[in-house]
């Protein structure tokens, strides 16, 4: 064979070579590829949810509510006229209230058939009573367990509400700091000569001597008072005593800044036109100051309104409990109440017959009550101070619920604005609202729900609604016609088991998560674990929702850990080794074993041999 290829050198070059493409295609084909999974795994915890929709909209220019009744009917007669002034509960408009007094009527002679039975009963007993006063009794007792389960709900709202104003109080005085220090160190550039430093100086001469001394003597206090603003924000208790006084001591520091600027406005309007200070220049100093008084007068309102609904929430907290524990006591009383009629129905049987017909008394003269309440709604009154305008002409005038009988222009500020079909269904009047401005990029107030349209306009097929937004704060930098943004706070929870939106899935009608058989560690969960059978399915029902998590009502427990990310990679695996080059041209010399192969198997990075 030897002799055979030394004669034949260039057809043996070419078998070899053939071999050897052989061996790699066989070695290539015997690699096959696969694919890992790596979940990435979040804790489901406890957090607050809120629920909104948005809308968009103008500033209204006339800061005015229409007034709809909550009945329908015909107009008998109009008491005001328009622009006349009115207080809140003036009687504004009168609608036909033939049927209401009918049942005012009606309910009277309901009374007084009742009245009329009390007499008859206290013949005798009627004992089928005996029933309707156990069912009585029943009820107390579940009025005195609902009431006594209510207290610690109402307790731990209570301190909830409350501590959230805590925690909203930092940022309040952050946000003063930043306005006055961007005020003092920025602001004052030019105005003050060595800004920043404490042999700073006018930069203008004024005739308001008096003033003059009061900006400079001020001016370092102003400094102090902006280190200490700061000294409070960086070392902000945790304590809601201790955050009292840092609102407190904050509020104090504003006070000197507004002291400042006060007295620099006053310099500045009686300031002189030099060479280096040109009228124009001292202009510009004036609204600079303007503008910076305005921003520590709000930074210093923010801190005092802060510092008022603290306060209010106390007393909103102590008089909701007071009045939890008053139900309990209440409810108490009524038990003992129910008990005490029942036992009359034991005794002797006049006693009971008049007992049970006096509650029928009694619940006749409520009957009339509630009459003479819906006859109330007939009676069209101005919900708040204001100007009436805009109303009906004559009387006769036939009114739905929805008709708009008059308007009244309140100085509170109005913001009209429209909702789609979906969003308008989930909004109500009362309801909380945070409202911004393009033209005001720093300013967020809230608002509420004082009107909403019942009947939509559709325009190009798309149905819409308008709504009108009560501004809590009138800020003299809102003009009419501005555009504003609105995001109404429709839901909310608080506390509640959330998991993100991405990793709640639907089948069927239902709604699951995935998770892992075992739980892992909180680093593995974060960088992902490489897991080769198929995660479980965890049904949940699933309540509120907002834009990225979802609250969870039930399947899951805080601590569980849930797939909310899934990636795949792509790993390769050898499943054998080529044979050698001399295997392929000698053969196998071992009798068919490959004698030092090496299996290996690659993937994510790893590799596994024996």
């Amino acid at each position: 064979m030897i002799k055979k290829i030394k004669k034949h050198k260039a057809l043996s070059a070419i078998v070899v070579i053939v071999l050897i493409i052989i061996a790699f295609f066989i070695y290539k084909n015997m690699a096959s590829s696969a694919t890992q999974t790596t979940y990435y795994l979040e804790a489901v915890a406890k957090d607050s949810i809120v629920s909104t929709v948005s809308g968009a909209g103008q500033v209204s220019a006339s800061s005015q509510v229409d007034i709809k009744p909550s009945v329908s009917g015909d107009l008998t007669k109009i008491f005001v006229t328009n622009n006349q002034e009115v207080k809140s509960g003036d009687l504004l408009i009168q609608l036909d209230n033939t049927d209401a007094l009918k049942s005012v009527r009606d309910a009277q002679a309901n009374l007084a058939n009742a009245q009329l039975n009390l007499a008859k009963l206290k013949r005798g007993v009627l004992p089928e009573q005996l029933d309707s006063y156990k069912l009585q009794l029943g009820s107390a007792n579940t009025s005195l367990t609902n009431a006594q389960n209510n207290l610690p709900i109402v307790t731990a709202k209570a301190q909830t509400d409350l501590q959230n104003l805590y925690d909203n109080s930092k940022n309040i005085i952050f946000d003063a700091y930043n306005k006055s220090n961007d005020s003092i160190n920025r602001g004052l550039d030019g105005i003050m000569s060595n800004n920043g430093n404490s042999n700073a100086e006018l930069s203008f001469l004024s005739a308001d001597s008096q003033a003059s001394t009061n900006a400079s003597s001020e001016y370092l206090s102003a400094l102090s008072a902006l280190k200490n603003l700061k000294d409070i924000y960086n070392n902000y208790p945790t304590d809601q005593s201790g955050i009292d006084t840092a609102m407190l001591n904050s509020a104090k520091e504003l006070n000197t800044v507004v002291q400042f600027f006060n007295s620099l406005r006053d310099a500045l309007n009686l300031s002189i036109v030099t060479g280096s200070q040109t009228q124009d220049t001292l202009n510009g100093y004036k609204s600079s100051v303007s503008s910076m008084l305005t921003s520590a007068n709000s930074s210093l309102t923010a801190i005092t309104t802060q510092q008022k609904s603290i306060a209010s929430q106390k007393i909103t907290n102590s008089n909701n409990i007071t009045t939890a524990q008053n139900q309990i006591t209440s409810a108490q009383n009524s038990l003992a109440q129910a008990q005490n009629n029942y036992d009359l129905q034991t005794a002797p049987p006049d006693s009971i017959t008049l007992q049970s017909q006096q509650i029928s008394v009694s619940q006749a003269a409520s009957s009339l009550a509630n009459a003479q309440s819906k006859l109330a709604d007939y009676s069209i009154k101005a919900p708040f101070d204001g100007i009436v305008t805009n109303l009906v002409s004559a009387s006769g005038y036939s009114a739905s619920n929805n008709t708009i009988l008059a308007s009244v222009i309140t100085k509170q500020q109005i913001a009209n604005i429209t909702l789609n079909e979906i969003d308008a269904a989930k909004v109500k009047v009362g309801q909380k609202a945070s409202l911004s401005f393009s033209a005001i990029t720093d300013l967020e107030i809230t608002g509420k729900v004082v009107q909403m349209d019942t009947i939509g306009t559709t325009a190009q097929g798309v149905v819409s609604y308008g709504a009108k937004i009560a501004l809590d704060t009138q800020d003299e930098r809102i003009k009419p016609g501005m555009s504003v943004s609105v995001s109404i706070i429709t839901d909310s929870r608080i506390n509640v088991l959330v998991v993100p939106s991405s990793a709640v899935k639907t089948s069927n009608g239902a709604s699951y998560v995935q998770m892992l058989d075992n739980p892992v560690s909180a680093d593995q969960a974060t960088q992902g674990v490489v897991y080769a059978g198929t995660p479980k399915r965890q049904t949940v029902v699933i309540g509120l929702s907002d834009d990225t998590y979802t609250e969870i009502i039930s399947g899951l427990n805080e601590g569980d850990q849930i797939i909310t990310k899934t990636t795949t990679a792509t790993k390769t695996t050898t499943s054998a080794t080529a044979p050698s080059i001399l295997q392929s041209v000698g053969g196998n010399r071992a009798g068919g074993a490959t004698g030092g192969a090496v299996r290996a198997t690659t993937g994510g990075g790893a590799t596994r041999g024996n």
